[in-house]
């Protein structure tokens, strides 16, 4: 008898343990760190410590698997490279092989990394392209395990323990829209299925290593029936880790994204051979900071979620008519 209530005492303690534990971590903060960041011709940059050496600038970008990181900092640090070189994707028309690193000691505000995978490239033509003066990015392999909120009007990066209680709410919100996202195969970027042009649903990446807002690949098109109104037969000029790509400016008519819906949208159409890189197949466009900046945007990567919080004049801007 005695032992019975022994059992149930410790049983009962045990129980009594749990839920105190789990009343706490839900009282806990849900922003466990603020980063400021600069945005930089489009483009997040965000400071950047490498075994307490820096701040380097780093792009973020869900696009970018692994990270990567110039050769100016592997030299000036002295990584170890892989031996072996491979094929290295991105936007431009130019062969790109890199090798791979393993950065020490990453810092990125409080948020502290034992090591983060890296592609080593040179960023020098780059850099005098863009005019955007960066030693890296980061991308999956240090977003893979983080909630992180881009807030573009407050130029800050929250990263955070759990998403708030109003990001949580179903979609169809005009103010707060959660989508559910996949991760393509490579690179694996954010993508979600809420796109849809003259009826047809279509894969779109998130890519925050873009200034641009609608990027449409043109033979997925075709390939789909779509038709494609070019608005200017000179090409536009952009550059990525693979050099200069040309772009075409074109109108797409009754385009849906999530809530919001356009008569006529503004997208740049690029061709396969300016992108070719293998995640092309499973994401027909991609979407970039000229449209998430319209937003706070949250990536809940544990849980595969994409959260927009958007103000009274978020959708409307340069480049892209306002939803109807």
């Amino acid at each position: 008898m005695n032992r019975a209530g022994r059992c149930i005492r410790v049983s009962v303690l045990g129980t009594a343990f749990t839920a105190l534990a789990c009343t706490s971590a839900l009282h806990l903060p849900a922003v466990i760190d603020v980063i400021p960041f600069r945005l930089i011709h489009g483009l997040i940059v965000v400071p950047v410590y490498i075994r307490d050496a820096g701040p380097f600038p780093f792009v973020l970008d869900t696009g970018a698997d692994p990270s990567v990181v110039s050769t100016e900092i592997v030299r000036m640090m002295r990584l170890r490279v892989t031996p072996r070189s491979y094929p290295g994707f991105g936007v431009g028309r130019q062969a790109l092989t890199v090798r791979g690193t393993v950065l020490p000691g990453v810092r990125v505000g409080q948020i502290r990394s034992r090591w983060v995978r890296a592609a080593v490239v040179d960023m020098t033509r780059w850099t005098m392209a863009t005019g955007v003066s960066v030693h890296g990015a980061l991308g999956y392999d240090w977003l893979r395990h983080r909630i992180v909120q881009i807030d573009y009007a407050e130029r800050i990066l929250r990263v955070l323990r759990y998403r708030p209680r109003h990001e949580r709410l179903a979609p169809g919100r005009r103010r707060v829209v959660v989508m559910r996202f996949r991760l393509a195969r490579y690179p694996r970027m954010p993508v979600v299925r809420e796109l849809r042009i003259q009826g047809r649903t279509l894969p779109a990446g998130i890519d925050t290593g873009s200034n641009l807002t609608f990027v449409v690949r043109r033979d997925r098109l075709r390939a789909r029936g779509i038709p494609v109104f070019m608005q200017e037969r000179e090409p536009q000029t952009v550059y990525g880790y693979r050099g200069k790509a040309v772009l075409y400016r074109a109108r797409l008519a009754d385009c849906a994204f999530g809530p919001f819906f356009w008569r006529l949208l503004d997208v740049y159409v690029v061709d396969p051979e300016h992108d070719p890189r293998p995640g092309s197949r499973e994401r027909v466009v991609t979407i970039g900071n000229g449209f998430l900046s319209r937003f706070r945007v949250t990536l809940d990567y544990p849980e595969r979620t994409l959260v927009l919080a958007r103000g009274e004049d978020a959708a409307s801007g340069p480049g892209i008519s306002p939803p109807q």
